[in-house]
């Protein structure tokens, strides 16, 4: 359980994201929340909490990035996607998250996640009940972004 109280947001938490970090023993639970009490404005950011058991949760101070991650681990990295479609990259998924390209434009498309094997990571966004999808290079600093098979 995380307390609002010891989420270093104030008002509310929401759309947690979990995941079991095998290698480190413990359960990551991202959230997003604002800073002001709800209703009461604020800018929304993400952070993360860590587990042991996963009944108790301590939280990482640090804003991670836009609220809505949606986190997974591939080619050595942990990526997040974010609300409206932001590419985020860190090294051990609980700090630095650098922020990347805008694969997803649309802040109503929801985001998903298809990691290759040996091909590059496929992003998957849907307008209405179109299926689209974009592929992002392995190298991080071309941020290229364009069609699987581009």
């Amino acid at each position: 359980m995380l307390p609002i109280e010891a989420s270093f947001f104030a008002g509310h938490v929401a759309s947690p994201d979990v995941h079991v970090d095998d290698q480190r023993r413990e359960i990551r639970l991202y959230y997003h929340g604002a800073g002001r009490p709800s209703g009461q404005g604020g800018k929304q950011a993400t952070r993360v909490a860590v587990s042991k058991d996963g009944l108790h949760f301590t939280a990482f101070p640090e804003p991670l990035g836009e609220p809505y991650f949606r986190v997974f681990c591939w080619g050595g990295y942990w990526y997040a996607l974010a609300m409206p479609g932001i590419l985020y990259r860190s090294r051990d998924g609980l700090t630095d998250f650098e922020r990347g390209p805008t694969p997803v434009r649309r802040a109503d498309a929801p985001l998903r996640t298809q990691p290759g094997r040996q091909h590059p990571l496929n992003l998957l966004h849907q307008r209405g009940r179109l299926p689209r999808s974009g592929s992002c290079s392995r190298s991080w600093s071309s941020r290229r972004i364009g069609r699987p098979g581009e």
